[in-house]
């Protein structure tokens, strides 16, 4: 059972990820009526993980795979999980899982020594953070709401080792998952639990998996919905986030080429044109390194030129 995190446990993570997320995906579209009923979050989530993946298992392929030498060391392959996430998001969840991943690769990076215990639980903490940033108007009740359970078990638990954290931290992810369905009119309408949150646990319990917890403890599933099929025409006519009903256009881009006063007024400018924004970047100093960008909007001209406007 592993005492730290390394560059080959974060490889298993991903598989683990990448494989939950895919035997849970139907199901996770499926309840999938927050922040917009377009049944595509687990599928989301899938692809970002996907492609973290596969930028982590191409730096592998040049330096000669995980284990050998001069492979990636645990920073480096925290890094490529981050960048993978960033550049192949796809959708708000993507969007989100990217920063959670970014918040392990800055946990890890800043510290001297193994990653351990106590940077499991900073880049817990970090991911939370990240990802609340991430998103113009948190509301209680979504994937942030699980993300925030998960980092503060994570800092209360007596555990000391990685394994058992790990575990705290998915457990009381299950827990505030199952609590989402009462935080959300939303979400009680339709009688299901946060889509983005139940794609979360899937990628916590993985990491509690690959570390060597018994599958016997892994939490729960979250309740099935009180109706046979979430995608009903009540879940698909619900209220989305404000303003969200007057518009018919996803819009996502990469973004180089700016720094932190552009990009603040990127954000300002899609808040008027759409909403759902999400403006996150890899964290390089100054806003000067790659950014992903996601609005919906119905002036799809008008949020590609904002982007030119802030960068390329």
């Amino acid at each position: 059972m592993p005492s730290v995190i390394d560059a080959a446990l974060l490889s298993r993570w991903t598989a683990e990820s990448a494989a939950g997320l895919e035997r849970r995906c139907a199901e996770i579209d499926d309840i999938n009526v927050f922040p917009v009923a377009d049944g595509d979050t687990g599928t989301n989530m899938l692809l970002t993980m996907r492609a973290a993946g596969d930028e982590l298992r191409r730096r592998y392929r040049e330096d000669g795979g995980p284990l050998a030498p001069g492979s990636p060391g645990c920073a480096e392959a925290a890094a490529a999980l981050a960048r993978g996430a960033l550049v192949g998001a796809r959708g708000n969840s993507g969007v989100i899982l990217s920063q959670v991943l970014r918040g392990f690769a800055e946990a890890i990076g800043e510290s001297k020594g193994s990653a351990d215990v106590a940077v499991l639980r900073a880049a817990l903490g970090r991911a939370h953070r990240l990802a609340r940033a991430a998103v113009a108007r948190p509301r209680e009740g979504t994937v942030l709401s699980v993300l925030a359970a998960a980092a503060q078990a994570a800092v209360d638990t007596t555990a000391t080792t990685v394994v058992d954290v790990a575990a705290s931290a998915a457990s009381a992810a299950a827990e505030a998952l199952r609590a989402t369905t009462s935080q959300l009119p939303e979400l009680a309408r339709a009688g299901v639990v946060d889509a983005g949150g139940y794609g979360l646990l899937v990628v916590l319990d993985a990491l509690a998996t690959a570390l060597g917890r018994p599958a016997g403890e892994a939490p729960s599933p979250p309740p099935p919905p009180r109706t046979r099929t979430a995608r009903g025409a009540e879940a698909l006519t619900t209220n989305r986030e404000s303003g969200s009903d007057r518009f018919s256009y996803e819009v996502m881009f990469l973004l180089d080429g700016t720094d932190d006063a552009r990009v603040a007024a990127l954000r300002m400018e899609l808040g008027a044109v759409g909403d759902s924004v999400a403006v996150v970047g890899d964290g390089t100093p100054g806003g000067t390194g790659l950014w992903n960008v996601h609005v919906h909007c119905n002036d799809v001209g008008a949020a590609v030129e904002a982007g030119i406007e802030a960068g390329r």
